[in-house]
C-alpha cells in the first residue's frame, strides 16, 4: 500500500500535533564517529554495518546514519530509516533507555532487529565520557 502525502498535509500535522519539546538539532559541523557492528539475525548470521554516530556539542550522542559495506537495496533502505526514526527520536528528547525498551528482544536479551542493535551500540556510546568540543 503506497500513501501520498505533500508538504501541505505533513506541514498541517505539524501544526496540529505540535512536539511536547522543542527539536534539538544539531549544529552543521559537529563531530562524528564511524563504528562497524554486526546485527546478529535470527538464523545465527551476521549483517555487517557500519553506524557513523553525530555528536551534540555537549558531547551527547545526537544522531546516527547507518550504512552497509555491501550494497543490498532492501537492507540498506532498512538501515537508512531506522537511523532517521532513532535520530528524530534522541533530537526531541526520547532517552535511549525508552527506546531500547520499546524493541523486541529474545530470551537472552538480544535485539530481534536491526534498530535493537543500533540503540545498544548507541547506548555502549552514551556510556564513554563525553567529549566536549570548546567553541562549537
Amino acid at each position: 500500500m503506497t500513501v501520498d502525502i505533500d508538504k501541505e498535509q505533513v506541514d498541517a500535522l505539524g501544526r496540529a500535533v505540535p512536539p511536547s519539546a522543542p527539536r534539538r538539532k544539531l549544529p552543521a559541523r559537529r563531530r562524528s564517529e564511524a563504528v562497524s557492528f554486526d546485527h546478529i539475525l535470527s538464523n545465527g548470521g551476521r549483517d555487517g554495518y557500519i553506524a557513523t554516530i553525530g555528536y551534540q556539542p555537549d558531547g551527547r550522542v545526537g544522531e546516527v546514519f547507518i550504512d552497509r559495506p555491501k550494497v543490498s537495496n532492501d537492507a540498506s533502505n532498512l538501515g537508512h530509516d531506522v537511523a532517521v526514526l532513532i535520530s528524530i527520536a534522541m533530537q526531541y528528547g526520547v532517552p535511549l533507555d525508552v527506546l531500547r525498551a520499546a524493541v523486541g528482544r529474545d530470551e537472552n536479551g538480544l535485539p530481534h532487529s536491526l534498530a535493537g542493535t543500533v540503540l545498544d551500540l548507541l547506548a555502549e556510546e552514551a556510556q564513554r565520557p563525553a567529549v566536549v568540543i570548546v567553541g562549537a
